[in-house]
């Protein structure tokens, strides 16, 4: 498949908590947010970074559905953690 956009960078696993609400997990990091913000857009990206062990399989599998992902790496360790607290 030729691809229109390949990008490279972070991937993060975002803690994201508001006052009086649950902990919400999400994905985060620059990279996936330009990769499925350009796929959106309908452009063909691929995505190049790399994750943990701990980098929940049903959002990758989901990223994998508007990227190719080809290019992502599960390496032995942790994933970035990212904590936004309001």
């Amino acid at each position: 498949m030729r691809l229109d956009l390949v990008v490279i960078g972070h991937v993060s696993i975002d803690h994201i908590r508001f006052p009086g609400r649950k902990e919400i997990l999400h994905p985060g990091g620059a990279a996936a947010a330009v990769a499925t913000s350009a796929a959106l857009s309908g452009a063909k990206v691929g995505l190049v970074t790399k994750v943990g062990k701990d980098f929940p399989e049903e959002w990758l599998k989901k990223l994998g559905e508007i990227l190719d992902i080809r290019g992502v790496r599960i390496l032995e360790g942790r994933t970035i953690h990212i904590y936004i607290i309001y």
